[in-house]
């Protein structure tokens, strides 16, 4: 870390102020100091060993945890701008929060980034200019963090796992976020868990809520949905919506 810093391209007051913090807590992974109108975040990850002589299956991973350390840099970097704002009883997935205020802030201020690996440690300096720092927005940040939640209901959906899946979903409904695959997905889930009336309720939900904004496909699949959820009629009605917008096209 010492090496990293001390060949990074920073003033001298941020360096100063960064090995001094590295000096004191040798044995700490992240460091976060303010400096000259800045604020720094440093990140170090340890590099796994293989146990075989491949270099190029070392180096890849090696370059993973270089993109690793510059993302969870910068995740530290916005945890400290927000400064305990984001109301964390409400956005209460640790790790979809920290995601959502990490995509809220990279988008919104100028974050720069040094990444290096030395020996067996990835390190990445992520730094921003104080001044620049946006009023946090709500809605922005419920956005990103329904994304992520939503990610991971999609991993756990491919390997079949509806329970863990539905569990995520139903976060994100409780969120009130208005996302039609979301919708369908907990749908589905339902259905394979044998809860068909739950099934046909949330799909009716979705097309009696959102159906303006639902495409030929969309409206397939909650006919599909419906039909096998026991609501023949309210899944042919649906299948004919998804007809006559094909006709449209």
């Amino acid at each position: 870390a010492l090496s990293f810093i001390g060949g990074a391209s920073i003033p001298e007051g941020a360096r100063a102020n960064l090995i001094d913090s590295i000096s004191k807590n040798p044995e700490n992974f992240n460091f976060i100091v303010e400096s000259e109108g800045f604020i720094y975040s440093l990140k170090i990850l340890q590099i796994p060993r293989i146990k075989s002589n491949n270099k190029f299956a070392q180096n890849s991973i090696s370059s993973n945890y270089a993109k690793i350390a510059e993302l969870q840099a910068t995740t530290e970097l916005a945890k400290y701008l927000d400064k305990g704002r984001l109301n964390r009883k409400i956005f209460n997935n640790s790790e979809a929060a920290d995601y959502a205020i990490r995509v809220f802030y990279s988008q919104k201020i100028r974050i720069q980034s040094l990444t290096s690996i030395i020996d067996d440690s990835a390190l990445s300096l992520v730094f921003t200019a104080k001044n620049n720092v946006p009023e946090l927005s709500e809605h922005e940040i419920m956005n990103n963090y329904c994304k992520y939640l939503y990610e991971q209901a999609q991993k756990f959906f491919s390997k079949k796992d509806f329970v863990n899946a539905l569990e995520i979903l139903h976060q994100i409904h409780y969120m009130s976020w208005a996302d039609i695959s979301a919708y369908l997905g907990a749908s589905y889930c339902f259905l394979q868990m044998n809860q068909k009336e739950d099934a046909a309720k949330l799909t009716l939900e979705l097309i009696n809520t959102m159906s303006q904004d639902m495409k030929p496909d969309d409206f397939a699949s909650a006919g599909r949905i419906l039909f096998y959820s026991g609501l023949k009629d309210e899944g042919f009605n649906a299948i004919e919506q998804a007809y006559n917008l094909l006709k449209k096209k």
